[in-house]
């Protein structure tokens, strides 16, 4: 579903990023997602085990997803990850027909 170029424009990236399906599978992380988490990004039942699976804001994301699912709208928010603080988006990606294919 992701072509390489996608996937190189998002490896380099200076910020840790993952690519989702409508059913809310992950289907890609970036190498930055790597660097902040520690988990082999070709192993995508290991990043949702380690990461998601444990993530303390577990439930207010997927609402969030959800929430972007249903409206196709990018939602930002904030969230703290060992004492620092970043800048979430989860946005809606589409195909060249302007289908909704997955989230960002």
């Amino acid at each position: 579903m992701i072509n390489d170029i996608a996937k190189y424009v998002l490896d380099n990236m200076p910020f840790a990023m993952w690519v989702k399906d409508l059913d809310n599978n992950f289907i890609f992380v970036n190498k930055e997602f790597n660097n902040l988490y520690r988990v082999d990004i070709n192993n995508l039942d290991e990043v949702k085990h380690k990461v998601c699976d444990k993530c303390t804001i577990r439930h207010s994301c997927q609402e969030r997803i959800e929430n972007v699912l249903a409206t196709s709208n990018t939602n930002k928010f904030e969230v703290v990850i060992s004492g620092v603080n970043f800048q979430c988006y989860i946005s809606p990606y589409y195909d060249n027909a302007s289908k909704m294919i997955g989230i960002i």
